[in-house]
């Protein structure tokens, strides 16, 4: 197989626009190796610190998914604990730990009064993806972890959205697999996560 796919140079940033701590956008003058020339191009960075989701398997069998409305989907959709990572590092422990606080946040229940938590020793990294590599920036990392448990009360972190339209819902592995299979899961990340666990027999 011959190595035709060289990595770009960047020579120089022309214009970079921030709008807040995690959304970036940056035109730039690369040098294209494979077509022995250079390009204008522009990426847009969601979060330079990365993000990540779990597969988070409870004491029932169950996956724990979070429905909520998404803007950009106009719609309201299953998706999985997760979220921006705070800080930048490629140590597995650390984003472990980054994701683990996710998992509590996210899945807090105003109305149960509880959340979900697991131990650190039980993540198990699935794989690191790109959800849209053309454009935009977004480096995921994707983890299981099995027998997540019930804790009372709030979590240490609570985003303002966890108490507003959002709702936690455990569904058997079987229900989860159809609504996949029916197209009830739209969000990219969530299916490639869920058959990611399902191809290696996590679930």
């Amino acid at each position: 197989m011959n190595n035709n796919c060289k990595k770009w140079k960047i020579k120089k940033v022309l214009c970079e626009l921030k709008h807040d701590e995690y959304l970036k956008v940056k035109l730039s003058r690369y040098y294209n190796p494979n077509a022995k020339k250079e390009e204008l191009y522009s990426l847009v960075t969601f979060s330079e610190n990365g993000t990540g989701v779990v597969v988070a398997l409870t004491n029932e069998n169950k996956i724990i998914l979070i429905k909520q409305y998404r803007l950009a989907a106009n719609d309201c959709l299953f998706n999985l604990p997760g979220g921006r990572l705070e800080k930048k590092s490629k140590k597995i422990k650390e984003i472990i730990k980054e994701i683990r606080k996710e998992l509590e946040s996210e899945s807090y229940s105003k109305k149960r009064k509880n959340f979900y938590s697991a131990n650190e020793s039980d993540f198990k990294l699935l794989n690191v993806v790109f959800q849209n590599p053309t454009r935009i920036i977004d480096r995921c990392t994707i983890f299981f972890v099995k027998n997540a448990f019930k804790k009372k009360g709030k979590p240490f972190r609570v985003e303002e959205s966890a108490e507003r339209g959002r709702e936690r819902v455990e569904l058997k592995i079987d229900e989860v697999l159809e609504m996949i299979r029916k197209r009830k899961i739209k969000d990219a990340t969530t299916i490639t996560a869920i058959l990611l666990a399902k191809e290696r027999g996590l679930i």
